[in-house]
């Protein structure tokens, strides 16, 4: 007589059967590596969640589906499953539909099951979310504790302050119920906003805004936060959207940067902030003096007013502005993204 494991197989489908053996092999295969390599108990269930979590929507097959259809259909769907979370999402309060409707089309929705780390503190920022659905909390390491900060809902974001300010994530996000998320990735979001330049003053307005808006206590966890935001000047960026000229924008500022004694600029050449660090001295100039360190600023407009940043910085005038290895720093455009600048 057959077994009642047996006769059940009989009655499901075969494509059934096959799932559930890649479940059970799939699962074993995590006990293996967790006792293999000792892991932690909490680890070892997240890891078991999201591979569980994975066969149960691998049923709808929707990246499957979604692979075969052109591209235009993809889109479309896409925009009408997401079209308006994205445009709730603070950072992207304002901008185009045209913009939203490319940023759509190239996102990909993840599930993530319960108690599941989407961002982790300290990881390199690849990618920043939008949550579609779901609740996560935001949390942080300190001291070798946990400490929870806030939580998020649908519609708000995780991640980019990592991104756009190319830092580590300052923050681990973690799922505190089933969630569906909204990725957009770091190379895929900036080179639109190279191709969006008014969209992409928004986008930086919105952002400085809502760092503003954040509460003392994580401004303070954030690396160089309080120094970056004096720098960015929002003024200069709601001016700018005025039909005025470079010089009368300039004039401007530095009148407001004379009785505030903030910088003179903001990185309007390009869409997101080139950040760099500059020093007050020759690059072969070792020394260890605290006032001499460097300071980590957005990339001006010009030259001049690089130099004039510089002499606010340090306290000291210069006129020449090399490369660590002794290059001449002629053009800004050449600049890249964590570059050292010694101005002197």
């Amino acid at each position: 007589m057959p077994s009642p494991e047996k006769v059940s197989r009989k009655l499901l489908p075969p494509s059934q059967i096959a799932a559930q053996v890649l479940k059970r092999d799939a699962i074993n295969e995590i006990l293996q590596y967790a006792s293999k390599n000792r892991l932690p108990e909490g680890l070892k269930e997240q890891m078991l969640a999201h591979m569980q979590l994975k066969f149960k929507t691998a049923e709808l097959k929707q990246e499957e589906v979604l692979e075969d259809l052109p591209k235009a259909i993809r889109s479309s769907i896409a925009k009408h499953l997401f079209h308006r979370t994205v445009e709730k999402a603070y950072l992207f309060n304002g901008i185009s539909d045209d913009l939203v409707s490319q940023l759509v089309s190239e996102i990909k929705a993840e599930y993530f099951p319960p108690k599941v780390d989407i961002i982790l503190q300290n990881e390199i920022p690849t990618d920043f979310y939008i949550i579609a659905s779901g609740e996560v909390d935001v949390l942080m390491y300190k001291n070798g504790t946990e400490q929870f900060l806030t939580k998020q809902g649908p519609a708000e974001m995780a991640g980019e302050i990592g991104v756009i300010f190319n830092i580590p994530q300052p923050f681990t996000v973690r799922t505190k119920r089933l969630s569906q998320v909204i990725r957009i990735s770091h190379h895929h979001f900036k080179q639109m906003m190279q191709q969006q330049n008014d969209d992409g003053k928004i986008i930086i307005l919105n952002f400085v805004q809502y760092l503003r808006s954040l509460k003392q206590e994580l401004q303070q966890e954030i690396p160089f936060l309080t120094e970056l935001l004096g720098d960015m000047n929002i003024e200069h960026v709601e001016s700018s959207q005025e039909p005025q000229n470079t010089e009368t924008l300039r004039s401007d500022n530095d009148e407001g940067a004379n009785t505030q004694g903030t910088p003179t600029s903001y990185p309007l050449s390009s869409t997101l902030p080139v950040r760099v660090v500059i020093h007050g001295h020759h690059p072969n100039e070792n020394t260890r003096d605290s006032s001499t360190r460097g300071k980590v600023i957005h990339l001006p407009d010009s030259i001049n007013d690089l130099l004039e940043l510089a002499e606010k910085k340090f306290g000291k005038q210069g006129n020449a502005i090399l490369m660590a290895d002794g290059t001449q720093v002629e053009e800004l455009s050449a600049v890249r993204e964590n570059d050292h600048l010694y101005i002197f």
